[in-house]
């Protein structure tokens, strides 16, 4: 698999760390819906949250191939 170039590497960065915002974004989102005892609404986040991990660590394994 050829190297990533130093743009496509950065672009690639950017959008993990978009991720990583949402990803804390929606955590506390959760965090507060299930303190208004919205447990459905909540759980429903936390699964969004856990579609944004899975993105993100696809992304870290294109910056970060294994040789």
């Amino acid at each position: 698999m050829p190297e990533m170039s130093a743009f496509q590497q950065e672009a690639t960065n950017q959008r993990i760390d978009q991720l990583e915002q949402k990803i804390n974004f929606y955590i506390e989102k959760a965090e507060k819906l299930g303190e208004e005892g919205k447990i459905e609404e909540s759980e429903a986040v936390m699964k969004e949250v856990d579609k944004l991990k899975i993105q993100k660590s696809e992304l870290e394994a294109l910056n970060d191939p294994v040789l």
